[in-house]
């Protein structure tokens, strides 16, 4: 194995001295990426809903030890399940800081009351206030309702 490791590192020290940007799979994933300003790194490329996305897991790529490289193969493994599951990693590693930034509780459907109670006074009618939170009770809550705003 540590003439595979030594094959690799001499591979990727390659690619990084070419300099040309690209993403190089090395299976079930988890590929070699090179950046336009020449930063190398290890990143996760899966879909989820219909989007090609693409997750950095270790940024300093070269050399690489066997050790570290079971272990993001391993770290790849763990997001492929996650995706199978209908589980978006980069949205999850995401999610703290958004969460963050606004309240607990704070959902589309809190956001969208709260904006039809301050807003309804200057409608025209007061009948435009309930026909707005009824066509959203009915089409929109149900599907988004609960969602964080982005």
């Amino acid at each position: 194995m540590a003439r595979k490791i030594d094959d690799l590192n001499r591979e990727l020290r390659n690619r990084i001295r070419v300099g040309k940007p690209n993403l190089w799979s090395h299976g079930n994933g988890l590929c070699f990426a090179l950046a336009k300003n020449g930063k190398a790194s290890w990143v996760i490329r899966y879909t989820v809903n219909a989007k090609r996305r693409v997750m950095t897991v270790e940024a300093h790529a070269v050399p690489i030890g066997e050790r570290k490289l079971k272990e993001l193969e391993m770290v790849a493994l763990e997001y492929r399940d996650k995706v199978k599951a209908g589980i978006d990693p980069l949205a999850m590693r995401e999610a703290p800081a958004n969460r963050s930034k606004g309240t607990a509780g704070d959902t589309f459907e809190t956001g969208a009351r709260d904006y039809i109670a301050t807003h309804s006074a200057n409608w025209r009618n007061a009948k435009h206030s309930a026909q707005w939170t009824a066509t959203l009770e009915t089409y929109v809550f149900p599907k988004i309702g609960q969602s964080l705003p982005s």
